[in-house]
């Protein structure tokens, strides 16, 4: 299964929080995901500056790094499984924070209905600049957890 509503402007994000529902099961999993990342080149011939390259990574094919999550793919298959964008993150401390305040706020980690089985982020004190971009299927999960959407995203 395909990620459903891939934004025209993705290449503007760091990054993306996700959720994947295993349609069988019910079963969820909230996770994030950095769409590029910074790869080093030689310097130019007579210079000693190291060159940098912002590559995108293969995230269109990525399913997650839940063990049970990894099991159950395996065993339904993928077009048993919905892929979803929660929100999308201009940084990585940007996806770091919003990834810990879904999963916070939908109480993964109390109920059998999630994949996920463990919360561990480590954020500074930092202002967003840039408000992360949220899609219909975080608004429709906010809703679902009698979330506002502004407590979410100050």
């Amino acid at each position: 299964m395909n990620w459903i509503r891939v934004p025209k402007d993705y290449e503007q994000y760091q990054g993306f929080i996700y959720l994947i529902t295993n349609i069988k099961t019910g079963k969820r999993y909230i996770g994030l995901k950095n769409m590029f990342t910074v790869r080093k080149l030689k310097p130019l011939k007579g210079y000693k500056r190291v060159r940098k390259k912002r590559v995108e990574v293969d995230w269109r094919n990525y399913y997650g790094s839940s063990e049970n999550l990894a099991v159950d793919v395996e065993k339904y298959g993928k077009e048993n499984f919905k892929r979803e964008f929660l929100c999308f993150c201009h940084s990585k401390w940007q996806l770091k924070f919003m990834e810990g305040k879904f999963q916070t706020y939908c109480e993964v980690l109390s109920s059998d209905k999630w994949y996920n089985n463990l919360i561990s982020f480590k954020c500074t004190g930092y202002y967003m600049k840039k408000k992360p971009k949220l899609m219909p299927a975080g608004r429709r999960l906010l809703k679902e957890y009698g979330i506002k959407e502004e407590k979410l995203i100050r």
